[in-house]
């Protein structure tokens, strides 16, 4: 054997020990001994040349399964004839990836325990075991292994021993989806611990009011998927760090920066996720409990809106500002807006009006009310296995019903018209200080936007959550490459000069047609979510 070999057979059996040492202190099955044997008569080991091409057809499946560490392609399948590539698999397998066999492989599964099957089963099974046997991992990689012959990658040739020790540190690799964390560190953005018959997450942003982040959303996605078959977690409870917001939304600055720079990928990876999270929440098995005390806008709506159970705190403050800034009501507003009493819903998505917690109790946007000084006493409940309808009526109070309420009869009356221009009209000729605010704050909005969240309001009452957020996910996938999100972020948040241009300019303008192609379908590119009802 020449040097290149040697170094190889090192690296290979730095592998081998270290496979071992990790399975034997996480008490996990022994691998095939005959198979582990076989590594030492092996001296290859690198990339394949074609396993770029699988690792990004699979990656673009790992949004759909946030609990997974990572992505192996394994070539000859986990019961191929490669000991040493076994081995590898079985570790990585072990260790929370999905272990794929690409297509030209005929295998379904075998003796070893990687699974057969779809490798959309192979996925799905991986998130959940990721999290049933580990509970909480660190973040791993998604990449390559197997048997490439002398075309294949050779940087693994150069893999300091101590990576080989790091089942994530792949040369070529992208990046994993990443656990919520589960100790609290002053650097974590969300926290997600068990508390008695508890999972409790915490978004922990406060200095950016909890702003979403996509590690955020992947990493309340990860907790909800291992909590979910914990039978000693009896419900789910979500609260913002913090005495000014639950959350504020995504992280709208950024999402200008990527459009911008024209990475439209990026910011439609973080939607992806987003939205297919608030389905998740929608539909979740178990009861979910959002405590909003504070500010709750955008994103942080979608994160406490379609749970089972919506508190709203004193300092509850709810606002879906978007048609301001040139977007739209999202994270299924085009589902639990129209859902509201009244016309109340178009009122929000076309003002970007506010809400406190007496209207948010008496419009259906919360469940319940509870004093300040009486949450931690009803998280400490539900922390001791108190029945959660129990709990929240021992706890919750009344809450004076706010402007919304009391103006409900002018926000029905004008906001059924049919058309932006038609509500325009209505408040025009309503003589009432409401009516007349109500109309000078649309004028100051996006006419597009507006256009697209009546037309939200005005079939989304009829939707599924699923469809809802298929929608929402082709709207937001013209206006991000649209002209008015940039003009409108530029004016508020950017240079804050309050003067955005809006195109077009006038509501009379924007036609039906115009409208109709944000809500077309896209194709292969739709938003991956099932059609469960709910």
């Amino acid at each position: 054997m020449n040097f290149r070999v040697w170094m190889l057979w090192g690296v290979v059996g730095w592998f081998l020990l270290s496979s071992a040492a990790a399975q034997q202190s996480r008490q996990v099955p022994a691998y095939d001994k005959e198979q582990a044997k076989t590594v030492l008569d092996r001296s290859v080991f690198y990339l394949p040349l074609f396993g770029a091409v699988y690792r990004e057809k699979f990656a673009a499946a790992l949004p759909r399964h946030p609990g997974v560490r990572g992505l192996v392609i394994h070539n000859h399948g986990c019961g191929g004839m490669w000991g040493w590539e076994t081995t590898v698999a079985q570790f990585y397998y072990r260790e929370g990836f999905a272990v794929i066999t690409p297509e030209f492989v005929t295998r379904d599964g075998n003796k070893l325990g990687c699974p057969g099957g779809t490798s959309e089963e192979m996925l799905k099974r991986a998130g959940e075991r990721v999290l049933g046997v580990h509970g909480s991992l660190p973040g791993g990689f998604a990449g390559t292994l197997g048997r490439g012959g002398e075309g294949g990658n050779r940087a693994t040739a150069n893999r300091r021993p101590e990576d080989a020790r790091r089942p994530g540190r792949l040369p070529n690799a992208v990046p994993a989806t990443m656990p919520c964390a589960m100790t609290n560190t002053a650097n974590d953005e969300v926290i997600c611990r068990r508390r008695g018959a508890i999972g409790h997450i915490t978004l922990n942003r406060p200095q950016a009011l909890n702003a979403l982040t996509t590690g955020m959303v992947r990493g309340i996605a990860a907790a909800l998927d291992a909590w979910e078959n914990d039978s000693d977690v009896k419900c789910v409870v979500v609260e913002g760090a913090g005495e000014k917001a639950f959350c504020a939304g995504g992280d709208i600055r950024l999402l200008w920066e990527q459009g911008t720079a024209g990475d439209h990928k990026a910011q439609l990876d973080f939607w992806r996720e987003e939205y297919i999270l608030n389905v998740r929440i929608k539909l979740y098995p178990k009861p979910y409990v959002a405590i909003v005390d504070g500010i709750v806008m955008g994103g942080g709506v979608g994160v406490s809106e379609h749970g089972s159970h919506k508190i709203a705190g004193d300092g509850f403050l709810y606002a879906m500002p978007e048609v301001g800034i040139g977007f739209f009501p999202d994270v299924g507003a085009t589902y639990f807006l129209p859902r509201l009493e009244g016309k109340a819903g178009t009122y929000l998505a076309l003002t970007g009006a506010r809400a406190k917690a007496g209207d948010a109790v008496a419009l259906g946007l919360a469940d319940a009310h509870v004093a300040r000084d009486r949450i931690a006493a009803l998280v400490a409940a539900l922390e001791a296995g108190e029945d959660v309808d129990a709990a929240i009526a021992r706890f919750s109070s009344a809450a004076a019903p706010g402007p919304i309420v009391e103006n409900s009869s002018v926000i029905d009356a004008c906001f059924s018209g049919a058309s932006v221009a038609d509500i325009l009209g209505r408040l025009d000729a309503d003589a009432s200080a409401f009516a007349q605010e109500a109309a000078k704050t649309m004028r100051t909005k996006s006419p597009t936007s507006m256009a697209i969240a009546l037309r939200q309001m005005q079939i989304g009452g009829a939707m599924t959550i699923a469809e809802a957020m298929r929608t929402e996910f082709r709207i937001v996938s013209r206006i991000c490459r649209g002209k008015d999100f940039y003009e409108g972020v530029r004016a508020t948040i950017v240079d804050k000069d309050g003067k955005p241009v809006w195109s077009p300019a006038r509501v009379e303008d924007v036609t039906p047609a115009m409208v109709d192609a944000y809500f077309a379908g896209l194709g292969e590119d739709e938003l991956p979510v099932g059609e469960a009802v709910a």
